[in-house]
């Protein structure tokens, strides 16, 4: 990470597992452009036993998994899919909203 990120506190969550597995870390940033930045270089962790994600409300969350199946089958059928950043339970296909 650059010296010049700013992170509020970080944490870890849960208890030290016997089996190695890494525990998760909580890291609020300060400003939105250095979330975005870590989170635009997320994919250099690919093969590896960590992960980025964003910690969302349950609310979220629960609205995300009722959309999954829509964004899992767009993909398939070769359409660009996303959930916005800005407002992370809504799902685009190929630019336009789709409502639950």
């Amino acid at each position: 990470m650059e010296s010049n990120q700013a992170l509020q506190r970080v944490h870890r969550i849960g208890k030290s597992c016997a089996d190695g597995e890494p525990r998760v870390i909580i890291a609020p940033f300060l400003r939105y452009g250095d979330r975005e930045l870590i989170f635009s270089k997320a994919n250099k962790l690919k093969d590896t036993k960590y992960r980025i994600s964003a910690d969302w409300p349950k609310e979220i969350i629960y609205r995300r998994k009722l959309q999954s199946k829509k964004l899992v089958e767009a993909r398939k059928a070769g359409k660009i899919a996303f959930f916005s950043r800005a407002e992370p339970d809504k799902l685009f296909i190929d630019g336009v909203f789709k409502s639950i």
